[in-house]
């Protein structure tokens, strides 16, 4: 999954690998390239704008514009959970422990200038305290040595003071599974 990079907004590229294989979709993640043609296409059906001159940069992509394209690519619908600062992300613990209990799909974070993925929770409810299982997409090392991803914090256990910044917004992006009758 970790991979040498070089594309600021592959942190979100990397995050799809863990969303798709979660959603229950066999078709491959598509290049990066493929993303930002979808976001242009997609945003041009709605109300949303992206230019064309997102395709080939290195501009960011967020939450939403992952929602997007997973919604016109794979139609995999999912929600958006809006905290408007870091400091309210444990006050959202209960909303987030209901998505994985519901859905168990990984949920891409975004906000400020960065994207993690969150790929669980644990929410003691009695003692009002949360901890967040966090993938970090920016390592660049090799992703053979999982015990030195693990002890440098790429992947693990996480305070949410220790993630989520008061100055800064974040936008959860909670895929849902697909719902067959």
């Amino acid at each position: 999954m970790y991979l040498n990079h070089s594309l600021t907004s592959m942190c979100v590229y990397l995050l799809w690998q863990p969303i798709l294989s979660s959603s229950y979709t066999n078709l491959p993640v598509p290049s990066h390239r493929t993303i930002q043609q979808d976001l242009v296409a997609c945003s041009s059906s709605s109300s949303q704008s992206s230019s064309s001159s997102i395709v080939g940069s290195k501009q960011w992509i967020g939450a939403v514009e992952l929602q997007m394209v997973l919604q016109h690519r794979y139609c995999i619908e999912s929600r958006i959970l809006h905290v408007p600062s870091g400091a309210d992300v444990s006050s959202k613990a209960r909303d987030i422990y209901k998505h994985f209990k519901s859905e168990g799909t990984p949920v891409m974070i975004g906000g400020g200038h960065l994207a993690y993925g969150l790929l669980g929770i644990d929410w003691n409810v009695t003692e009002k305290k949360s901890k967040y299982l966090i993938l970090d997409p920016h390592y660049t090392g090799s992703d053979d040595n999982v015990s030195k991803i693990l002890k440098n914090g790429w992947c693990g256990w996480k305070d949410a003071s220790d993630v989520f910044k008061a100055d800064n917004f974040y936008n959860f992006l909670l895929p849902q599974r697909p719902r067959v009758i």
